[in-house]
């Protein structure tokens, strides 16, 4: 294996990217090699891409360590480039030794490396340990740092992308400014790159973006087109065939947290009714769930929570809703969830955006009794309902 690395690191396609990367090392410095403005690929493997992305994320760490080992150090441009050659013959035979790993049926996937580190006894303790040091009994969550939100990104342009070049260079103490678009729509996503990365594009208000995500693929993005979603992102011009465009580089993507208008208008219309609000007959045409959808939001809700489940709420509701099917999907998912807390078959705490549900299970009950379809039905002014449960 390492003759095939030595034998590919002598190619001349390997050759010529590694001396231009030096090159700019030389004369500008790392804050030229992590402008990813024009180009996104530092260098091919065999086909297979080295992000500018990734070589900023490796120098950082390269940087980080040698200050810690000699703290005060001043940095020359000549150290810069002696660094920068350093991590970039580090990642070249990281890819060329994952690539012959796969040729010679060497692998293993993500799920099989996290069961084997959690079995380590060692690493649950001390894992263990620093959760309950730090956290306490609360679950810990996962965050990301913005600097800013888009609220208004028709006012975005190409010049004022290309003037976040003034911050550089990136690096410890000055990360990449991370921007971010709050509920806006998924509007189509493609798998690129041998299926490795993912290419999408997002429409908020009258304006739509470009985006690219690195070593993500539509299974691993978990969502589906036409869903809204929050996006955290670096702002980038991409150049193609001679066209320059704003482009976004994805660093994080998740169901928006917060509730678009249709779906604030229909919570709200639940909680109305929750608080013993009279609702007209049409409104509760709309809340009142059908047989089949009580038994699809309960058999989606035995599949999800185990134990103890908690879940950003509207990411949650609308997973849920995407498996209610049938009319008005997500307010009757709400109303499904609120009719089986009341009869005592599950437990639902919320705290912020975030909630907490528990199934109690193991007994029968009347669900045809629970005021909230007793209300709906009132509500409907003598026609028949469709919960007959």
């Amino acid at each position: 294996m390492l003759d095939l690395i030595r034998s590919n690191s002598q190619s001349f396609g390997v050759k010529l990217a590694f001396g231009i990367i030096i090159l700019v090392f030389v004369f500008w410095g790392i804050g030229s090699i992590t402008d990813t403005g024009s180009v996104n690929v530092v260098a091919m493997v065999n086909g297979q891409p080295i992000t500018f992305q990734t070589f900023e994320m490796a120098y950082r760490r390269a940087e980080e360590q040698a200050n810690q080992s000699n703290p005060g150090r001043r940095w020359t441009d000549q150290d810069k480039s002696q660094l920068g050659h350093q991590v970039f013959q580090s990642l070249l035979s990281e890819e060329l030794l994952v690539q012959e790993a796969g040729k010679n049926g060497f692998s293993v996937s993500p799920l099989e490396l996290r069961k084997y580190v959690e079995n380590i006894p060692a690493f649950r303790k001390r894992i263990n340990q620093y959760v309950r040091t730090h956290c306490g009994d609360s679950a810990p969550v996962s965050s990301l740092e913005i600097d800013a939100a888009l609220t208004r990104p028709s006012l975005i342009t190409l010049q004022e992308v290309e003037e976040l070049s003034r911050l550089e260079p990136y690096g410890a103490g000055n990360n990449r400014p991370v921007f971010c678009l709050r509920g806006a729509r998924l509007e189509s996503m493609q798998s690129v790159g041998q299926n490795k990365h993912l290419k999408l594009r997002l429409q908020k208000g009258h304006t739509s973006f470009d985006g690219i995500f690195f070593s993500v693929t539509p299974a691993e993005c978990g969502l589906t087109v036409g869903e809204r979603v929050d996006a955290a992102f670096y702002l980038q011009v991409n150049e193609f065939r001679g066209s320059r465009s704003l482009q976004l580089q994805l660093v994080d993507l998740r169901s928006a947290h917060d509730p678009g208008a249709r779906e604030a208008e229909q919570l709200e219309l639940c909680r109305t009714l929750i608080r013993g609000g009279g609702v007209s007959a049409k409104d509760a045409a709309k809340l009142l769930p059908s047989r089949e959808q009580f038994v699809r939001v309960w058999r989606a809700l035995e599949r999800e929570v185990d134990g103890t489940l908690t879940s950003p709420e509207l990411p949650f509701l609308r997973r849920l809703s995407a498996e209610t099917l049938g009319a008005e999907s997500f307010p009757r998912t709400v109303m499904c969830l609120a009719v089986f807390a009341e009869r005592g078959l599950v437990t639902v705490e919320r705290h912020d955006k975030y909630i907490t549900l528990r199934l109690t299970g193991g007994k029968r009950v009347d669900l045809d009794a629970s005021p909230y379809l007793c209300a709906l039905r009132e509500g409907l002014d003598g026609t028949k309902g469709g919960s007959s449960v």
